[in-house]
């Protein structure tokens, strides 16, 4: 079993090197190897994400990440700037709890996205 998880394993890497997208919220491939990713574009990413196709999203992440480039940026926002930033792509819902999650860890975290799943939950 564990012999078919590695293999597993080994191949899905081999085929995402091979077959990955250049997106702008991913670490670009010539990054060095222990580079890690923008933790507010892979939130802000995240949220865009749901319930949207990948193509629809990066203007928009591009807009919104020119108009409010860091997480305290968002965070500091008014919450009209942050709707009309993403005016399009539907469901508000999700820009309003981005918009205060953006505010809860500036506030409660020091601005620094967690970095284990259970303080992000929170």
């Amino acid at each position: 079993m564990l012999k078919s998880i590695a293999l597993f394993r080994r191949r899905l890497a081999g085929w995402y090197q091979a077959n990955r997208r250049d997106l702008p919220w991913r670490v670009s491939p010539d990054a060095p190897e222990d580079t890690a990713p923008n933790a507010y574009y892979v939130l802000l990413s995240e949220a865009m994400l749901q319930q949207t196709q990948v193509a629809a999203v990066v203007p928009y992440f591009h807009r919104f990440v020119a108009a409010l480039p860091t997480l305290s940026h968002l965070a500091e926002a008014e919450e009209q700037l942050v709707l009309r930033l993403w005016q399009g792509l539907g469901y508000y819902s999700r820009a309003r709890n981005l918009h205060a999650t953006a505010k809860m860890i500036a506030a409660q975290m020091g601005g620094a996205v967690p970095q284990d799943v259970e303080t992000l939950r929170t």
